[in-house]
């Protein structure tokens, strides 16, 4: 949700601290990034050795879930943007697109249904990740810790260079932002982060730690000068984000942990990938169609605004649906 506000969310009217918050969701795609790379660790990872499932199991699995979603983004997308490109460009950009590698070519990154690019760097994290576990099997919570730190490193190196030679070329700053080999660290961060958590018997974080680590990283963004956005959008707040993650994994009872297990939180994480991939286009079909959604206020723009949200909350849970009925059905063919 914070980056469907960021992309979507106009509200000049609200206190300037809260509405920086809006503005801030960038920071929150490199937690989704962390997040990924932790879960699948926990999931598929054996302690001391590689993968629960061999490795071509793990990438059809990947693929089921990330394909047909990221094509069924650039196909609402399309009619809307197709005129838009070039008669040589548009077929370029849908070729990279259909094959997921649009993000590895900076200016085409963006090409149809904008947020599709990470597709581009989540399969190549899905790639490498088999290796990078058997890699990493016998690393001790040492140099797990080392690693971590060579990690974050590795996201602020690129933005701290663009920070402080300013390129104005676009080309660059859709590098920094997309290309995944630049953001390939956020997602390692969260894979060798789930093995040092798995590496030992911690002890439990007590229940208030979680909503602290949300309050701390609040407070950091309404705080952070603007000046500090290519490093916040590119990792600069990993060490919270690993802690809020690992609270939650190893927190005690808190009201957070409760809602997140809930069953409607559930749903809505199982949905998150629909949503991600058709907040921007349903965006902008409303927009195209019914209004501006973007400058909305407390007037009847409020209630435009919640239905859109409502809408690709509908939508998003029912390409989920589709897809988990279909991966069920693939799988019992090839049983």
């Amino acid at each position: 949700m914070h980056i469907v506000l960021l992309h979507t969310f106009r509200a000049e009217w609200l206190p300037p601290e809260v509405e920086r918050l809006t503005r801030w969701g960038a920071s929150t795609a490199s937690l989704f990034y962390i997040l990924s790379g932790f879960i699948l660790t926990y999931a598929y990872a054996v302690r001391g050795g590689g993968m629960r499932i061999p490795a071509r199991e793990f990438w059809r699995r990947r693929l089921a879930r990330l394909y047909p979603a990221a094509l069924v983004g650039h196909l609402v997308a399309l009619p809307l943007v197709w005129s838009t490109y070039g008669p040589v460009e548009r077929w370029a950009r849908a070729a990279l697109s259909t094959a997921g590698l649009q993000a590895f070519w900076p200016p085409f990154a963006n090409s149809f249904n904008s947020p599709a690019w990470a597709l581009s760097f989540l399969a190549l994290g899905y790639l490498l990740l088999p290796g990078v576990l058997r890699r990493t099997a016998a690393w001790g919570p040492g140099r797990l810790v080392l690693a971590l730190a060579g990690l974050w490193v590795a996201m602020l190196v690129p933005a701290t260079v663009y920070a402080v030679v300013q390129p104005g070329d676009p080309f660059w700053r859709a590098a920094l932002f997309t290309f995944p080999l630049v953001r390939l660290p956020e997602f390692l961060f969260g894979v060798v982060l789930a093995r040092l958590f798995c590496a030992g018997e911690w002890p439990r974080l007590p229940g208030w730690a979680a909503p602290a680590a949300v309050g701390l990283l609040g407070v950091l963004l309404v705080l952070a000068p603007a000046a500090l956005f290519p490093l916040n959008h590119n990792g600069l707040f990993a060490p919270v984000h690993a802690l809020l993650v690992w609270a939650l994994a190893a927190g005690g009872d808190s009201w957070m942990r409760r809602l997140l297990v809930a069953g409607p939180s559930r749903r809505l994480g199982e949905a998150s990938l629909g949503i991600y991939l058709l907040h921007v286009p349903v965006y902008a079909w409303m927009t195209r169609l019914g209004g501006d959604v973007a400058a909305w206020s407390l007037g009847p723009s409020a209630a435009f605004y919640a239905a859109y949200l409502a809408l690709v909350l509908v939508l998003s849970l029912g390409l989920e649906r589709v897809l988990d009925r279909l991966d069920v059905s693939r799988r019992a063919r090839v049983a």
